[in-house]
């Protein structure tokens, strides 16, 4: 089975969100005010230069119920113009890319925005181009051919609970 390496300890990285008790503290704090919880979603960009692998990359990811599609791009440079615009909480990123590799984006998004989540993917699943992903600042690296199947997996890793969402929120009045 196939394991989401991290690069990061989140435990000591700042959480994406403010952690408060409040519902409507909370929402507004992540940036969704006006939001329910059901409705509170990780926003997520997706970046394949290939137009059959995008869509169907934002289909697994549609089908999680934690997660938003906000937007999609098809190379490195188009990634960052849409992460600024976008705030997304995850980008998942191909590594190769016409116009800016993954790997020359994945620094520039993360000085763009520190907490944003790096979640790389190839059709290689070579152990060296992995290990060049979280070099360069990657959260994580999935393989496509295993991506739908390990997701959920690296999902928890990425974002556990505690920081999504406060467990005495689970319990209050929205």
């Amino acid at each position: 089975m196939f394991t989401c390496p991290m690069r990061v300890d989140h435990k000591s990285a700042p959480p994406p969100h403010e952690q408060v008790s409040c519902g409507d503290a909370f929402f507004a704090a992540a940036g969704l005010a006006g939001h329910s919880k059901a409705e509170a979603k990780l926003r997520v960009l997706v970046v394949d230069d290939t137009p059959n692998v995008l869509r169907l990359l934002v289909a697994v990811i549609e089908q999680h119920p934690s997660l938003t599609v906000v937007g999609t791009a098809s190379d490195g440079a188009s990634a960052l113009s849409a992460a600024e615009r976008l705030r997304p909480d995850l980008a998942v990123l191909d590594v190769f890319m016409p116009v800016m590799h993954g790997l020359d984006a994945a620094p520039r998004l993360r000085a763009l925005q520190p907490s944003l989540r790096i979640l790389m993917t190839s059709a290689d699943d070579d152990a060296d181009l992995q290990q060049a992903c979280l070099d360069v600042g990657a959260d994580a690296f999935l393989p496509k051919g295993n991506f739908s199947a390990s997701l959920p997996g690296c999902l928890t890793s990425l974002f556990p609970a505690d920081e999504i969402l406060p467990k005495d929120l689970e319990h209050s009045r929205i």
